[in-house]
């Protein structure tokens, strides 16, 4: 599905497991992280 490829995507660029999870037009986009520095590194990526 789209959202599934957009997930695909982010999780590539990302380097870290990614879940974009919709109810109706709203939703969450969930970025998994496994320790500090690599909470560190997801933040820097996002700025």
């Amino acid at each position: 599905t789209y959202l599934e490829s957009l997930a695909k995507d982010l999780q590539n660029s990302l380097g870290t497991k990614v879940a974009i999870k919709r109810k109706g037009k709203r939703g969450k986009i969930i970025i998994e992280f496994y320790s500090d520095e690599d909470l560190g590194r997801l933040v820097d990526r996002l700025r």
